[in-house]
């Protein structure tokens, strides 16, 4: 075999490789796959599930699916599954469908997602979640820090469904990436690192209900359920009290 044959013989090989690569890591599916078959890779991972219908199955985007259900105990909970390797693996289930941020991509916050799924008997009307940081103030190697107040809310209108996403607002994504531009800066990484863990942002919601009730809201269906996860990041959001929050007078 001559130098010529040879090297065409090797491009061939190489391109065969190349594309089957990217075929089974980076292709995108053609599908969403059916409900009885999210169903079954749920039942199969996580048994506690129960699941009795799957009400949706919503396209987040290429590789990443929202799955909201209902299971036999009339728990209305939520699962998340990406495509890996040519199929739909499930990353994360959650036995009810308290609200969790979804870091699809952790170190952009333009790829955090808000998901829920509330009970109805819980009689939420709405939802207000929260972007907050704690106002501080810290000397660090001899260097004067002021850490303003950080309190922005977004209102999730009521739905026909009980479920939901939502992408975080555009100021809420620019704050941010900003922090985060700030704590990569060589000069100022080790006063990151000693950073008063108060100064960091925190996510957090409230409920509106349909009328006025004096119930205990950690009491209500939407919150404090068992789940799983293989990986990815998946963040419950914390559940906020009226005096918790700054007014604004």
């Amino acid at each position: 075999m001559n130098k010529k044959l040879l090297f065409l013989l090797l491009i061939t090989i190489l391109l065969m490789v190349g594309g089957f690569v990217y075929w089974y890591y980076y292709s995108e599916p053609n599908t969403t796959p059916s409900h009885g078959e999210l169903m079954k890779q749920i039942d199969r991972a996580y048994e506690e599930a129960e699941i009795a219908k799957v009400q949706d199955a919503i396209l987040v985007d290429e590789r990443h699916l929202f799955v909201p259900y209902i299971s036999k105990d009339n728990d209305y909970g939520t699962s998340f599954f990406v495509w890996k390797k040519r199929k739909w693996e499930l990353e994360a289930v959650n036995s009810v469908g308290q609200p969790i941020l979804w870091k699809i991509d952790s170190d952009d916050p333009s790829f955090y997602k808000i998901v829920w799924n509330f009970h109805p008997d819980d009689q939420f009307q709405s939802a207000q979640f929260y972007l907050l940081r704690n106002r501080g103030y810290e000397v660090t190697q001899g260097i004067e820090y002021y850490y303003p107040k950080v309190q922005l809310m977004k209102k999730v209108k009521d739905s026909q469904t009980s479920y939901g996403i939502d992408k975080l607002p555009k100021d809420w994504v620019s704050i941010i990436h900003f922090a985060n531009s700030v704590q990569k800066t060589d000069s100022m990484s080790d006063m990151f690192l000693e950073m008063d863990p108060n100064q960091q942002f925190t996510f957090a919601w409230q409920p509106v209900f349909q009328k006025e009730t004096d119930e205990d809201i950690f009491s209500k269906r939407s919150i404090n359920g068992g789940g799983f996860s293989s990986g990815g990041n998946y963040d419950p959001i914390t559940l906020l009290e009226e005096q918790e929050l700054e007014s604004k007078e």
